[in-house]
């Protein structure tokens, strides 16, 4: 398989949510919120790098991961939601925004 262009791409190498909810090891309605807001939140990562080398998905990496990030506002500490920008040269993510 190839490497996927998006996170719905990513999920869409399962049959169903719940599959891949199953085999991440988190539940329906979260896994369903990955897809809908492309973006998975790091607690996920690891599970969803094995389930995806499992799967026979190559490419997802916590870089590839970290690259779709998207942090949603709604959330106590926050920021703005929009995707995480590399900062040129140093390797580190950075936040468009900070949530007042």
């Amino acid at each position: 398989m190839s490497e996927p262009s998006s996170i719905s791409d990513l999920i869409a190498n399962w049959r169903t949510i719940g599959e891949f909810a199953a085999d991440v090891g988190c539940g329906y309605e979260a896994a369903r919120k990955m897809r809908d807001r492309e973006s998975i939140a790091p607690e996920h990562w690891a599970n969803v790098i094995g389930a995806s080398e499992a799967k026979g998905v190559t490419g997802v990496t916590y870089e590839w991961l970290a690259a779709r990030r998207v942090f949603d506002a709604a959330r106590p500490g926050g920021v703005a939601a929009g995707p995480v920008n590399p900062q040129a040269g140093t390797g580190h993510q950075s936040c468009i925004e900070v949530a007042e």
